[in-house]
């Protein structure tokens, strides 16, 4: 399979270019830190209405739904390689932390903590392959020799001239 820019891939009938792949990747990328961001919200409010669902969470969480958030549009906006490392490494250190202060939550968070691992590792390797397929466009334009119009023939200087001296 080649990587070249210009060389559409089939994807379950449809035809993606790999520009389009590497975007698909980000995007599932932005999606799972909008739904970590949501759910985090929406634990906080509940926990601010006087039911606590995880010990420990108090007012602060919102700088956590913040981040996230703020992440997400940078990956979609800017296709932001630091923004995509940046939210693996903060998954990594909150589930560390998490599992660190009750070690019983491994069991009932594993499979959404794979997906969430899954999702940023997925967005890290989109954004690298778009800057890459970009960077590639961008160097195949410049490659690419730009014509003038073609200019007018000169008349011979054999042939007589029209004008009269």
């Amino acid at each position: 399979m080649s990587n070249d820019i210009k060389t559409p891939r089939p994807v379950r009938g449809k035809v993606r270019t790999p520009i389009q792949s590497a975007k698909r990747k980000v995007l599932t990328a932005a999606i799972a830190a909008f739904i970590s961001a949501g759910v985090t919200a929406i634990v906080l409010l509940i926990a601010i209405g006087g039911t606590e669902l995880i010990d420990g969470l108090n007012i602060f969480a919102f700088a956590d739904v913040a981040l996230l958030i703020i992440l997400a549009v940078l990956l979609l906006a800017l296709k932001s390689r630091i923004a995509a490392i940046i939210l693996l490494v903060y998954f990594a250190a909150s589930k560390a932390m998490q599992y660190i202060a009750d070690p019983s939550t491994i069991a009932s968070s594993l499979y959404w903590s794979l997906f969430f691992l899954g999702s940023y590792i997925t967005g890290i390797v989109g954004t690298f392959d778009f800057h890459k397929l970009k960077k590639q466009e961008k160097s195949a334009q410049l490659d690419t020799p730009t014509y003038a119009a073609p200019m007018q023939d000169e008349p011979k200087k054999d042939a007589p001239s029209d004008e009269l001296w």
